[in-house]
Formats: C-alpha cells, structure tokens, sequence
C-alpha cells in the first residue's frame, strides 16, 4: 500500500489470489488505484500462484470504485 499527501491511494497485490486478506486490505484502506498480477500462473503440485480471470472479477466485486491496473496477462508457457 503506498501512500502520499494529494495522490491516490496505491495498492500493489503483487502475486496472490483473492481470498479473505486480500478482501481486508480493500475494506479497510480503500485503495483508488490497485495493480493485480494476473495470468491464472500456477504450480502443478502447489496450484496457483497469482491471480485468474475468476479473482480479478473478486476484486471488482469488492471495490467496484477502484481503477484496476492488470499485468501478466500474457500466456504463460510451462516445460513439461
């Protein structure tokens, strides 16, 4: 979260899902802008490890009011 007298409030997710923390730190500082790292990457026995489609709707449903800046969504190439 960064913060500045005269800016807009900037909440970087860096690489998360949504899940209930996530859906705190909006309720509570309200942030008007927020960067989302989000591609669905995941980890074959971990699961994923940023953000889908699916989350990026979460976050819009909780903070409606937020200018929602999205990054990684290129595909993601994984070896096999």
């Amino acid at each position: 979260m960064f913060r500045a007298p005269g800016e807009k409030t900037l909440y970087i997710a860096g690489d998360t899902i949504f899940y209930d923390e996530v859906a705190a730190v909006l309720e509570k500082y309200r942030p008007e802008v927020i960067i989302l790292n989000a591609c669905g990457a995941a980890l074959q026995y971990f699961g994923r490890l940023i953000m889908d489609a699916h989350d990026v709707l979460e976050v819009h449903k909780e903070a409606p009011y937020v200018k929602t800046i999205i990054s990684h969504m290129d595909k993601l190439r994984t070896q096999r």
